[in-house]
């Protein structure tokens, strides 16, 4: 059950740009631990956000070489985060993919938490720009394809893509694919591996 789970992970994964084209970068290892990651619900008082135990994780993490590591939750149970690593929940692969783009990517929610009010966002230091806080987004006036619409991370933010972008956005509402900037930083990462 658990190597289906990992399979069409792995799957849907390869099957998103700039992955995709660049899967001989990539490599999936399985661990099939039944240890107890300490996994739970409610991290950090969000009912949604999953957190285990980074120890455990490491220490099981450890029989194989790795870069990234993505945490598949037996449960049915919507739920998922990603920082140090990538959880979600067993259930759409989608939740997965997102959550590998914050880990992997360094990459921002591109829906609002709310107003900015001069949050101090050192939490998210080495989160790659995929969030612009100036109007006409000169972070990536650059690349082609990417626009400028509010709502990224915070209210007075912007994002790359529209509300419907191409079926919509896999850091926005794990959907459609990544858009033109969240492409091009996975792409730019995944160039220091060979």
């Amino acid at each position: 059950k658990f190597a289906y789970y990992v399979r069409r992970f792995m799957n849907n994964l390869l099957s998103y740009e700039p992955f995709e084209s660049q899967s001989n970068k990539i490599n999936v290892y399985r661990i099939d631990g039944i240890e107890d990651l300490g996994c739970n619900y409610n991290c950090g008082g969000t009912a949604r956000r999953l957190c285990c135990d980074n120890t455990k994780i490491a220490k099981l993490a450890s029989q194989c070489p790795y870069d990234q590591i993505a945490i598949i939750v037996n449960n049915e149970q919507y739920g998922g985060s990603g920082g140090t690593y990538a959880i979600s929940y067993r259930g759409n692969p989608m939740t997965g993919l997102h959550e590998f783009g914050h880990s992997f990517g360094r990459l921002r929610d591109e829906y609002s938490y709310g107003s900015y009010n001069g949050y101090d966002h050192s939490a998210y230091l080495g989160f790659t720009g995929n969030c612009d806080p100036t109007p006409g987004c000169p972070m990536w006036e650059d690349v082609p394809g990417a626009g400028c619409t509010l709502g990224c991370q915070y209210d007075e933010w912007y994002r790359p893509a529209p509300t419907v972008w191409r079926g919509g956005s896999i850091m926005r509402d794990s959907s459609g694919d990544f858009n033109p900037v969240g492409e091009k930083i996975l792409s730019e990462k995944l160039e220091d591996y060979t």
